[in-house]
């Protein structure tokens, strides 16, 4: 229930203290956090610097041109054809290797309970896919491409909230 959760940043040092201890296993640590920026911003950072992104490289590709299929024709698309892009984001959503499944089920789970607080926190499901969405959809290297459809993956992962 702050406001800006996710958006506003933490400080740097205050997120590195809190990586260190988090490295150690000191979990304990995080009782002596103030403040919740401290916590969003190491968590999206842990997100940031993973070797593999929860949606695993080789489905980036595959969420991509499912998302270019939704984003063409959004505001003429037939419930049928939105009802068929549905099943396909959800069928490659289980192929997903289980633990990357559960792990994206629960922030997804997370965010709807973020996203339930925006009178509060200010925090839209829009919002919450530009800030966490290109740690989550994220390609192995980086095309013009993929800044251009960046969109794209804003609109798969606000579907998922």
């Amino acid at each position: 229930n702050t406001e800006g959760i996710f958006r506003v940043t933490g400080s740097d040092k205050n997120i590195r203290t809190l990586e260190l201890h988090m490295s150690q296993s000191n979990y304990l640590y995080l009782q002596t956090v103030t403040t919740p920026h401290t916590v969003t911003n190491y968590w999206k950072r842990v997100l940031a610097h993973m070797k593999e992104p929860l949606i695993p490289f080789n489905f980036y590709c595959h969420f991509e041109k499912i998302g270019e299929m939704t984003h063409e024709n959004a505001d003429h698309q037939e419930q049928s054809i939105r009802q068929v892009l549905r099943l396909n984001i959800k069928f490659l959503l289980n192929a997903l290797p289980e633990i990357n499944f559960k792990t994206l089920k629960f922030h997804v789970e997370f965010f709807r309970d973020v996203v339930s607080h925006e009178p509060i926190n200010k925090m839209t499901a829009y919002n919450m896919a530009v800030t966490v969405g290109p740690n989550i959809f994220r390609p192995q290297r980086n095309t013009k491409k993929d800044i251009l459809n960046v969109g794209i993956f804003y609109d798969l992962l606000i579907k998922m909230i």
